[in-house]
């Protein structure tokens, strides 16, 4: 009896964290323009693949790699050196 209502139990908790989930969507993709040669650009790209430039690089907060085109650390917060606002 406790072992049928654990599991029923269990199938709601499921259903209500599936339905959840339906509502949210994939995270959006960062877009630019390469900072070198402005040319468009994906913020997943490692490289822009019309002039070479890294178009990733490090925190300097935390040292984790960062897309030139966040304006600030998605783990941290730092902002990108030089820029302040």
């Amino acid at each position: 009896m406790v072992l049928l209502l654990l599991i029923l139990l269990g199938c709601i908790v499921f259903a209500i964290l599936a339905e959840m989930e339906k509502g949210k969507g994939p995270a959006p993709r960062i877009h630019g323009k390469c900072p070198s040669c402005g040319h468009a650009a994906d913020g997943e790209w490692l490289i822009c693949p019309h002039c070479r430039f890294m178009l990733r690089d490090r925190c300097c907060g935390c040292g984790q790699p960062r897309s030139v085109f966040h304006r600030y650390c998605p783990q941290c917060g730092e902002p990108e050196p030089g820029r302040t606002s």
